[in-house]
């Protein structure tokens, strides 16, 4: 009955204010925008070798130094089916790797931009997936280092993953 009745009450309001919101954007005029930009991108100059792939995982470095302490824990909880009652540790240190993560992209586009390269909305996205990267391969190492029995080892790792 709460599901039916928050439903109804979510489609009562989000309908209204989607069709106010389409009419009043079909109901203006479109911009002028006062700079023309140009046709042909602009050259962009040769690149340091480091100002590709190598900075992005260097930048995806730094924030996985703030998981790796406590991936271990969690991992190691999840694993043993521990239970984990430190919510705010863990509240705190994904506060802390989102800061560290958003950080580091703006870092990226710093350099990008310095660098006179406009297209830094790649690698400033990739610095911080690369944390990603990073936080999996070091779950997978640990997971795998856990198991000493080699038999049963592929089959606890697909149980894992």
């Amino acid at each position: 009955v709460e599901t039916f009745l928050c439903a109804c009450g979510w489609l009562a309001l989000a309908a209204p204010l989607a069709l106010l919101g389409g009419e009043l954007g079909a109901a203006t005029r479109r911009r002028e925008y006062v700079v023309r930009s140009n046709t042909p991108p602009r050259h962009i100059p040769k690149q340091s070798w480091y100002k590709g792939t190598p900075l992005v995982l260097a930048a995806g470095a730094l924030p996985f130094t703030v998981l790796s302490t406590h991936l271990k824990v969690a991992i190691v909880v999840v694993s043993e089916q521990y239970l984990y009652r430190e919510y705010a540790i863990m509240l705190a240190v994904a506060l802390v790797s989102v800061a560290a993560c958003a950080t580091v992209s703006v870092g990226v586009v710093y350099i990008k931009l310095v660098a006179e390269d406009y297209r830094w909305f790649w690698p400033a996205f990739m610095a911080s997936a690369s944390t990603a990267v990073y936080s999996f391969l070091y779950a997978a190492t640990i997971a795998l280092m856990a198991y000493s029995a080699p038999a049963n080892a592929a089959d606890d790792a697909i149980h894992v993953f």
